[in-house]
């Protein structure tokens, strides 16, 4: 948590910066969207991509080299 207050005002602040210069359009990826409350306030639309459950464990595993079963629990 200590850390999250120290970092998240400074990527805020970057992101505002680089969106303002950005251009009409700008996409941002944000995985903890609704978790973190303060980003739905500042977008016009979200846009939720989803997969089967077993691409989710698929990717998990091929990007962090967790067992299937380790992904699972």
């Amino acid at each position: 948590m200590r850390l999250e207050g120290i970092l998240h005002p400074l990527i805020r602040e970057e992101t505002a910066r680089q969106a303002a210069v950005a251009g009409p359009i700008v996409v941002f990826d944000v995985p903890l969207l609704v978790e973190s409350g303060r980003w739905r306030e500042q977008v016009d639309r979200v846009l939720v991509v989803d997969c089967e459950e077993d691409t989710q464990v698929a990717r998990v595993t091929a990007r962090s080299g967790w067992t299937e079963q380790a992904v699972r629990r």
